[in-house]
Parts: C-alpha cells; structure tokens; sequence
C-alpha cells in the first residue's frame, strides 16, 4: 500500500472512530434489517421450491405440471434409518425410467425434529403423469406416516445467498452493537 493510500484508510479510520457513536445506529439497523430480509426468505423458499409432498408407498403416481429440473428430497424424523437401502425410479406413462442421477452435494435441512435430505436429481422430459415406485421398502410401518418425499426445484445458489446474507447481517448487528457500546465506554 502506498502511501497516499494508507493516508486515506486513515483517515476513513479516524473518521469512523470519532463519529463511532453515531453511525453505530444505522450499521445496527441496516443489519437488524438484513437478518430479517434474508431469514425471512429462507423460511419461505420451502414453500417456493416445493412441487409435490408424497407419503412413503411402494408406489404412487406424481404429476408434474411443467418440464425441468426436480430433485428428491427424503424427510423424516431426526435419526431415522427408514430410507436406509431404498431404491427409486420414476417412470413416465410410456413406461420408460426418467433420467436421473444421485446427488452430487447431499443437501441437507433440519430443524429441532425433522430432517430434510436431498438424494435424487430428476430431468422431467415433458409435463404429465409419473410413476415413482421404491424398492426395498418392505411392509408398512407405524413410524411410515412421519416420513415423507418431496420433489422441490433446486435451489442450492438461493440457499448459499441467503445464508450469506444472514451471516453479513448478523455481523453488522453485532459489529454495531459492540462498537456503540465501546464508544459509548470511552465517552466523548
């Protein structure tokens, strides 16, 4: 850094420093303001990106309203082994499987009691009726009503956005906050 440069960044430093006090409030709130903005966005892109919530059956049929991308979510119980060595394939009217691969990154979400797993990744050719059936599945179970499956667009590039800007909101909020404090210590 030259020194004309580091003469600037001080100042920018002094500048913030003496008026520390007062531009906490903004930083405070611009932060406050964010948490909100991007929290409140990740509890609604589960509603957003979800196409169909399935029971666990041996076999179902699915409609899909519109060609694309879909992956296949698992969601359960915290800790369940219910899809432990299952085996899925969706297959159009014609009878033909529809392309898929495993996941590559295996998407996870959870809360305090249930658990979100992303496990297949589907290419519908065409909007219409499916055939979803899983192997291995065995007799039904009791516990078989708390799992579920779930078809949701991706949405991976959203969840990281979010996620990063929970974390610059959280940071301005709580940078705010211990420089209001530190600045209001040290007095005028």
């Amino acid at each position: 850094m030259d020194r004309s440069n580091r003469n600037a960044f001080m100042t920018l430093l002094t500048f913030f420093y003496k008026n520390g006090l007062w531009l906490s409030w903004p930083v405070i709130l611009l932060g406050v303001g964010l948490l909100y903005f991007y929290i409140l966005t990740a509890v609604r892109m589960g509603a957003t990106y979800r196409l169909h919530t399935l029971p666990l059956v041996a076999e179902q049929t699915v409609d899909f309203d519109q060609s694309g991308v879909a992956g296949l979510w698992l969601e359960g119980p915290l800790l369940t082994s219910r899809f432990a060595g299952l085996a899925y394939e969706l297959t159009g009217s014609d009878g033909l499987p529809v392309e898929s691969r495993r996941a590559l990154s295996r998407q996870r979400s959870s809360s305090f009691s249930r658990v979100r797993l992303l496990d297949h990744v589907y290419t519908i050719p065409r909007a219409g009726r499916y055939i979803l059936r899983i192997r291995g599945l065995g007799p039904p179970q009791a516990t078989d009503e708390n799992h579920q499956l779930v078809f949701m667009r991706p949405h991976l590039f959203r969840t990281i956005g979010c996620v990063l800007g929970i974390l610059l909101g959280a940071a301005l909020t709580i940078g705010g906050i211990v420089n209001f404090f530190l600045r209001l210590s040290q007095g005028p």
